[in-house]
């Protein structure tokens, strides 16, 4: 009995193997694909996958990608109820999810002075200074990344944390100078930059934001909330400046 134990499955292969060579179906067997709810064809597709980064078509489910492919093979997922996209060539990449990461104004970042590796207001201070001397006379002096509470001394003097003007102007006398907080809710301008953005004593606060004064003059550039107006309406001037 023991070599018909043995036997059974060496005929069930066997049977099974010319079934497949005959182009025989055996049921449930491979599994039917499922029909897609959308299919993307005659595209160029970015897969992020070195082993196959780009595509012809791709086929979607339930909101996830099943298939990406040839046209003929992603064919396959076309059911009735499939909408078929023709892109005709057109360029496909995967999308970003993105919370709350501004990622224009990171790109943007990267091309000013990173003031956010100062540990204080002195460091602050020294570089724009650092990049005043190697600046045309007038030439915008841009930066980003600093906070008040991040750093390991408050300035002095200063007014409710936030260092007094003296000391940025006198190391940019002629250079405007546009510091950004890494939150992108507040900015430091210096004397320059405000008088070239018509930001004088008299000016009021703009809407949701807060122009920080010593009494009734202009301390700085602006800080605290939602300053989007007036941040490019200086921007706009770094914009003529640099041309």
């Amino acid at each position: 009995m023991k070599p018909i134990r043995v036997l059974f499955p060496c005929i069930a292969l066997a049977f099974a193997a010319s079934a497949f060579a005959s182009g025989a179906a055996i049921e449930g067997f491979p599994p039917a694909l499922r029909s897609a709810d959308l299919v993307l064809r005659d595209a160029t597709i970015a897969t992020l996958d070195p082993l196959q980064p780009e595509a012809q078509a791709l086929a979607v489910r339930d909101g996830k990608i099943l298939a990406v492919g040839g046209n003929e093979s992603i064919s396959r997922y076309i059911g009735k109820q499939t909408r078929v996209l023709d892109l005709h060539g057109a360029f496909v990449t995967p999308g970003f999810v993105e919370g709350h990461g501004h990622l224009l104004d990171t790109g943007e970042s990267l091309m000013q002075i990173n003031v956010g590796k100062a540990k204080n207001w002195d460091g602050v201070v020294a570089m724009v200074k650092t990049a005043v001397a190697k600046a045309k006379p007038g030439e915008w002096i841009v930066g980003f990344g600093w906070l008040e509470s991040k750093w390991d001394r408050a300035p002095q003097p200063n007014l409710d944390g936030l260092p007094l003007p003296a000391s940025l102007n006198a190391a940019s006398p002629d250079n405007p100078v546009l510091l950004t907080t890494a939150s992108y809710h507040g900015l430091y301008a210096n004397a320059s930059a405000l008088k070239l953005a018509g930001i004088s004593d008299k000016t009021p606060d703009p809407v949701g934001g807060t122009i920080v004064r010593v009494g009734d003059t202009v301390m700085d550039g602006s800080v605290r909330h939602r300053l989007a107006k007036l941040r490019s309406r200086m921007l706009r001037s770094v914009a003529v400046g640099a041309r």
